[in-house]
């Protein structure tokens, strides 16, 4: 593979103004897909919500919901920039294959000779769903999933709910109720909330429920029952959550729950948890980053201790880094890429003294781990076309040759990244169930390299004895062992960070769905 091409492609991309034109829109998309809420959330659908078109900014407050919109559209921006050179040429590739190298050409030609960024960028917007099938719903799926990381509208609704709880635990009469649905209608609650509230919402939406006149509160406080005066009570609440979040994030939370006279829940800080998502953010790409660089500057200690004067497969001379990068990409990548999948799907569940055992979990999560398998072996069909695209000498043999050739590598490739997984997911859930010892950190590490170790070595074997037909190359063999053992040990980095995030905000759920559920109303 001419590995030159790629960057030939890249900075063609960087100095392309339909690429860019493609950003710009993507990126004005994104800001307006992650700025809504997903419609079928269950913490929406309650009939006591009063507010409507609220939005993400709502539930977040604006330093967190900035920096977080941030990271979405980067993101948003790398899988873009991805599809954008690898589209073109999986094409070409796939068209080797299927057409043979000259009709290949000539289409890829016509691809070339159109703006083909704005055509991803108008896929990702839902303006191509016939020729990319599913690439519409990337940005509903991306957005839906962080918002479930940070807890949104989850941990806002939970705390505002609690508020309620004791409110009606406390005004468990008639006058109560009315003491208090007087003291949030008055005029003196927009000023004692304007220090930390958005009270431009307040009045908006004090206004849409007809409490900004007089005589309307007047009604309510002489005819209404006790359940009218508790729903006025509960939206007065919200509106009032709702005007602090949007100005002050959860430090409102506090400053409201101080003036409306009740306690926080006490179950930890309800600040969006963005350090531990930052960390496994940053141990990602602080993590390939570092084994692409190394890679090539290992060369030399590993040509002595083999005793060899040049090695055949460890990336060398002037592509040294850029076949670093295709190989970090090859292994690396389809690792993090099941992880997400792993922790985005699975329901795993162990209760205290639990101990799960490895055949129970991998029957149980059968499903999640097909789903991988298949994944990673779609990514390696993919990889695969890509090379053929780019170079002009392969992919004359045929799809059903094509096929058949690289299943068994790119199966067996992909069983790598399940094991990585399943022994992931083995320490969560001894984690979880609280079974482990001391040592648990320790036996998790072993686990996964005992378990990683022989396969990424099977699999190089493979390779060496069907693809290289060179049983000598022992630095291939190190270097595929070396990706994927790095690669196991960083998934089980960041899945230590998401995890620790998880638990903290099931925790914190649970606590405070016990604490409300305990203020029930005296007799």
């Amino acid at each position: 593979m001419n590995v030159s091409d790629i960057f030939e492609l890249s900075k063609e991309l960087f100095t392309s103004f339909e690429f860019w034109a493609g950003a710009v829109l993507l990126a004005t998309f994104q800001v307006g897909k992650f700025g809504e809420l997903n419609a079928l959330d269950e913490n929406l659908s309650g009939a006591s919500l009063p507010v409507p078109n609220l939005g993400t900014k709502d539930f977040m407050g604006r330093n967190a919901y900035w920096l977080v919109l941030l990271i979405f559209v980067i993101v948003t921006f790398v899988g873009y920039l991805v599809l954008c050179i690898a589209s073109p040429s999986v094409i070409s590739g796939w068209l080797k294959v299927t057409t043979g190298v000259t009709e290949a050409e000539k289409i890829t030609q016509a691809i070339e000779s159109t703006p083909y960024s704005l055509f991803i960028a108008a896929a990702f917007m839902g303006l191509a769903h016939q020729a990319i099938p599913g690439v519409s719903n990337v940005a509903n799926i991306l957005r839906n999933w962080f918002h479930e990381l940070f807890g949104v509208p989850r941990i806002v609704i939970a705390t505002i709910s609690y508020f309620d709880a004791q409110i009606v635990a406390q005004a468990n009469t008639q006058n109560r109720l009315v003491t208090c649905f007087k003291k949030l209608s008055a005029s003196e609650w927009v000023p004692q909330i304007e220090p930390y509230a958005d009270v431009a919402f307040f009045r908006q939406q004090a206004a849409r429920l007809n409490l900004d006149r007089a005589e309307t509160r007047e009604e309510i406080v002489q005819s209404g029952s006790v359940r009218e005066l508790s729903k006025y009570i509960e939206q007065l609440v919200y509106i009032s959550a709702i005007a602090s979040v949007r100005k002050s994030g959860g430090a409102g939370l506090k400053r409201l729950a101080k003036d409306l006279g009740v306690d926080m829940p006490k179950v930890g800080t309800f600040k969006v948890p963005l350090g531990d998502i930052m960390f496994g953010l940053l141990t990602a790409v602080g993590g390939i980053v570092f084994l692409w660089l190394v890679i090539p500057i290992l060369e030399p200690a590993l040509r002595t201790a083999l005793n060899r004067e040049a090695l055949i497969f460890w990336p060398n001379g002037d592509l040294a880094l850029q076949y670093s990068g295709i190989y970090v990409f090859s292994n690396v990548v389809p690792v993090l890429m099941s992880l997400v999948l792993m922790l985005s799907l699975s329901r795993i569940h162990a209760n205290k003294g639990d101990d799960i055992a490895l055949r129970d979990l991998l029957i149980g999560n059968a499903g999640i781990f097909t789903l991988i398998l298949f994944g990673v072996i779609l990514f390696d069909y993919c990889q695969a076309l890509l090379d053929y695209g780019l170079n002009q000498a392969a992919g004359n043999e045929g799809l059903w040759h094509f096929f058949s050739y690289w299943f068994p590598f790119n199966a067996l490739h992909a069983f790598i990244s399940v094991v990585i997984c399943l022994a992931i997911m083995t320490h969560i859930v001894k984690k979880r169930a609280a079974v482990q010892s001391e040592m648990a950190l320790t036996k998790g590490l072993f686990r996964l390299v005992v378990m990683t170790l022989p396969t990424a070595a099977f699999y190089a074997l493979v390779r060496m004895f069907f693809v290289q037909k060179d049983m000598q190359a022992f630095d291939y063999l190190i270097l595929v062992i070396l990706l994927n053992v790095y690669a196991a040990l960083l998934a089980f980095a960041i899945a230590r960070s998401i995890e620790r995030r998880h638990q903290v905000l099931k925790r914190q759920e649970k606590e405070l769905k016990e604490a409300t559920s305990k203020l029930v109303p005296a007799n």
